[in-house]
């Protein structure tokens, strides 16, 4: 603390600060906001919107669209700084409207799907050779592991974007157990348990893939190497370079997590995927 402070009274030391205080703020506001507009000129969108939570988080008020002018003037002419209007709240429904809406150009909190089509339109619809996937499909992917649930509307849009869908996984009949429900030894239930496949030896594992890739007609694999649930991910690199030696299909892994966004990276995602597509598009090239 400065000498001179020990002997001012406690209500001018207290001005002075909250003096400084302000200034500081209304200097970093300014600077944040000129960093985030030229961002945005850019086509920086994600460092734009770090730049307002940054200022948010620190309890100051954001200055948008270009307004950085006219609240210079408004300081000056009012002798301080003047409130602005408050930030967009982020819409927490935007991952869910993500997933699962077919209006793709709108966040607006409203799950948007068309009506589901019955037993009977899904069979007239596979006779016209009329599918769910709207886009142009090229290619077949199988998806090995657990999906990325807080990014599923990103993963699930990379593949459309590319023309690739998935047409097979192992992972829900991880759910589908048979076994005697009046059995009080459990013995039963245990054989159910040991008989899924990521609980059985590695030449099974490749069986149960190899037999899924078959039936979806797939030409590349995606391997989720999944943090939260080691077990979907055990032996996903030695399944993977036996199932590539013995029917020729690629296949890429990329980081993620089922419940933590933290350790999912787009890019990372959109690089491998990318890199797969390539790679199945030149195995159907020489096909033919």
């Amino acid at each position: 603390m400065p000498l001179h402070d020990v002997d001012d009274p406690v209500d001018e030391r207290h001005a002075r600060n909250q003096k400084q205080r302000t200034r500081g703020q209304r200097d970093l506001g300014r600077a944040v906001e000129t960093q985030g507009r030229r961002g945005a000129e850019r086509g920086d969108e994600g460092r734009t919107y770090e730049n307002k939570e940054m200022v948010h988080a620190a309890g100051l008020h954001p200055l948008l669209h270009g307004e950085a002018d006219k609240r210079r003037r408004e300081d000056h002419a009012h002798g301080g700084p003047v409130a602005a209007e408050q930030p967009e709240k982020a819409n927490p429904l935007k991952h869910v409207e993500d997933t699962i809406e077919q209006n793709d150009n709108n966040f607006d909190g409203i799950i948007n799907n068309t009506p589901t089509p019955t037993a009977d339109e899904l069979e007239e619809n596979l006779k016209a050779g009329v599918y769910a996937f709207k886009g142009a499909e090229k290619t077949r992917i199988q998806w090995e592991g657990i999906a990325v649930w807080p990014h599923l509307g990103h993963t699930f849009k990379t593949l459309k974007n590319l023309g690739s869908i998935m047409t097979g996984t192992a992972y829900p009949a991880l759910w589908d157990l048979h076994y005697d429900a009046d059995d009080e030894s459990l013995h039963s239930m245990a054989e159910a348990y040991t008989r899924i496949y990521i609980n059985t030896c590695l030449s099974n594992k490749v069986e149960v893939l190899m037999g899924i890739m078959e039936k979806g007609k797939i030409d590349g694999t995606i391997y989720h190497l999944n943090r939260s649930c080691k077990l979907m991910s055990f032996l996903n690199v030695e399944t993977a370079e036996i199932i590539k030696e013995r029917n020729g299909k690629p296949y890429v892994s990329f980081d993620g997590d089922q419940t933590d966004p933290r350790v999912y990276s787009p890019a990372q995602y959109e690089t491998r995927v990318q890199a797969l597509v390539e790679m199945m598009e030149a195995n159907m090239a020489a096909a033919e």
